[in-house]
């Protein structure tokens, strides 16, 4: 159910109305199970009818959910994803260089067994209205190293600064907490397409096919 805020260009009345389950299309176009009808003139016309200015934090967290949704159900071991398609648009990191301000992704794996520590962000400028990537680097936060990186040459170190200068542990909070949340997801499908109905040992191969044994592996999810 979701309840938004609606403007009747006839009669110039505004109003809430519940439009049921919402869906976004591959355009972020807004697909409403319930039209809306204004309570006073009854237009209930797209042109007529239309949303209202006081809907942009709740559209963003309907958005921000079906992304979330979306992600659980497609997400797979051994992938990356980044922290705000799980933690919503508002857990984007923000940075600001010399000439330009930015939003930082930063995508980790989430497979459980994984000890890894790199991050892998990329820099989008603000404003941009193609929202085209500026570039990104790989950084290992354990070793506190930048391991590749396709930003410009000239930027490469004011960007680095910046960013990892005021607080390092961010990302080891983060790519914790993404894994947290994807766990559940990703043992369903191991245990859905993956373990057999016969009872393991221990000391046997693991039936995921890592060629570990059983022990060392599923058993520990």
């Amino acid at each position: 159910m979701a309840i938004l805020n609606f403007k009747c260009k006839k009669c110039e009345n505004g109003f809430d109305f519940n439009i049921g389950r919402v869906k976004f299309s591959d355009n972020s176009r807004i697909e409403m199970e319930r039209k809306p009808i204004c309570p006073l003139c009854k237009e209930s016309s797209e042109d007529i009818v239309v949303l209202s200015e006081l809907n942009k934090e709740r559209l963003q967290d309907l958005y921000d959910r079906s992304i979330r949704k979306k992600v659980l159900q497609m997400v797979r071991p051994g992938e990356t994803l980044s922290y705000p398609s799980i933690f919503g648009s508002n857990s984007i990191i923000q940075l600001s260089s010399q000439e330009n301000d930015f939003y930082v992704h930063d995508n980790y794996c989430v497979n459980p067994l994984c000890e890894c520590s790199e991050v892998i962000l990329n820099f989008e400028m603000q404003g941009d209205k193609d929202q085209s990537s500026y570039g990104g680097i790989v950084y290992d936060y354990k070793l506190d190293t930048v391991k590749e990186t396709d930003l410009n040459n000239e930027k490469t170190q004011e960007m680095i600064v910046a960013l990892l200068s005021p607080d390092k542990k961010i990302f080891y909070k983060r790519h914790q907490e993404l894994k947290k949340e994807v766990k559940p997801s990703i043992i369903k499908k191991l245990c859905k397409n993956r373990i057999p109905r016969i009872k393991i040992g221990r000391n046997e191969p693991c039936p995921c096919g890592s060629g570990k044994k059983y022990k060392k592996c599923c058993l520990k999810l």
